[in-house]
């Protein structure tokens, strides 16, 4: 799997799934309505000025609405004080089953954040098993000391009042902030519903301010729940990615509980659109010993604006996917043979042996659902190779989804050579999708 595979999961949030883009409100870019966008007007006040609104623009298309009402009705089902216990009845429950089953499983960010996982623990997990990491990962209640108890979902995307100080704990999804700010899905903001005051940045050492898809600051919430009175907490500070869906969210965090490169709570010098973060997560393991197995809380640090990529050295030959027929008559999904096909290019410098190389879609990865290339194959320099997609391994039949998604290949060893993301507008039927 790609060393960076949360750069994979952000972009393939923001380019094909219901993630929308950041851009700085200073600057010159509009925004696409059709895709979404938000501006970000992150000021470099020290004084603090409660009025100031970090979002000055948010635009979520209506194709995209639907994730964010549903992660939205989840809100109100978690108690304000973290040392309240929670319940869920089953009216929560169906909440909940309509948001992970309507928008999380089958996002391609999970599916990539799943498959990454698998890559990490070395195996695949079926969906049963993959249900149930999920719902302890951030749904199933877990003890914090004597009398407090939350999940990674309320503590991350809800935010909570700290026992016996009027702090925020957690709060670190940018779309709970839009609405706590004022906001609303249809992009529209009242100071009536103002609960948020602004009170600066809070980046060490960086101009995150140049920065539209991270923000770090303090600011004040008046939070009320239910006949409670108004809660005034404080925030130091706190932050969020800002433009990623509810499932991109939570297909980052899920990512970097199972990376193996994680260390004392954090993984360090994760490159995201040329900018470098160290990923927080922390779990239920105070101690520091093991991985735990709730999550306990997730969000970014900025620690480098504009950096580039580090790429490494060009190896002698490098065969990537090219091409590929995504919707074909008779596709394989009526049980017979399909026609779906993935074509290679060697756009090295020197012959390829890609020899018992794998080739997988949506539903695959090295180990299940892959086309596998006979032996003795040999892809010279400049020379392209069309498969045909089958099960010719017995582990499962490869499906390119018709819907959009992603197109996998791997080497010999199981590593990840190349993947490649589509949409479902650029695998129309009979044309060719061109990488």
């Amino acid at each position: 799997m790609s060393n960076n595979i949360y750069q994979q999961i952000w972009t393939a949030d923001i380019n094909d799934g219901n993630g929308i883009k950041a851009i700085l409100a200073s600057g010159d870019e509009e925004g696409s309505t059709n895709d979404g966008f938000i501006k970000v007007n992150e000021s470099n006040i020290t004084d603090g000025d409660v009025d100031h609104s970090l979002f000055k623009e948010v635009n979520i298309p209506e194709s995209k609405r639907e994730t964010f009402r549903l992660c939205q009705k989840l809100f109100d089902n978690y108690n304000l004080k973290d040392s309240d216990g929670e319940t869920t009845n089953l009216k929560e429950w169906g909440e909940w089953s309509r948001f992970f089953f309507q928008t999380v499983v089958n996002s391609t960010p999970m599916k990539l954040a799943r498959e990454f996982a698998e890559s990490q623990e070395g195996r695949s997990f079926t969906d049963t098993e993959w249900i149930t990491i999920f719902i302890n990962l951030w749904i199933q209640p877990f003890a914090v000391g004597s009398s407090i108890a939350r999940n990674g979902f309320e503590h991350v995307f809800v935010g909570e009042k700290r026992n016996k100080e009027n702090i925020v704990g957690g709060y670190h999804f940018w779309y709970k902030f839009w609405l706590d700010d004022g906001g609303d899905i249809e992009g529209k903001r009242t100071k009536a519903k103002d609960d948020i005051d602004f009170k600066g940045l809070k980046y060490e050492g960086v101009d995150g301010f140049k920065v539209p898809e991270v923000a770090t600051f303090s600011y004040l919430w008046d939070a009320v729940q239910g006949e409670e009175s108004s809660n005034k907490l404080k925030k130091p500070t706190g932050g969020f990615f800002v433009g990623c869906s509810p499932e991109g969210l939570l297909a980052l965090g899920t990512a970097a509980f199972f990376d193996n490169k994680r260390s004392d709570g954090e993984i360090s010098n994760v490159n995201i659109n040329g900018n470098e973060y160290d990923l927080k997560l922390f779990t239920d393991d105070k101690v520091g010993n093991g991985r735990g197995n709730h999550i306990d809380s997730f969000y970014p640090e900025l620690i480098g604006v504009s950096k580039k990529p580090t790429i490494e050295e060009p190896a002698p030959s490098k065969v990537v996917i090219s091409k590929a027929l995504v919707n074909a008559e008779n596709d394989g999904r009526t049980g017979e043979l399909g026609n779906e096909t993935v074509t290679l290019s060697n756009i090295g410098d020197s012959p390829a042996d890609i020899s018992n190389w794998k080739i997988a879609g949506n539903n695959g990865n090295a180990s299940r659902n892959y086309f596998q290339i006979e032996a003795s194959t040999i892809l010279g320099v400049g020379q392209s190779r069309e498969f045909t997609l089958a099960d010719n391994a017995g582990k499962g039949p490869p499906s390119l989804k018709n819907g959009g998604g992603n197109i996998k290949l791997y080497s010999n060893t199981n590593g990840q050579v190349d993947v490649k993301t589509y949409s479902s507008q650029s695998g129309r039927e009979g044309e060719e999708v061109v990488f």
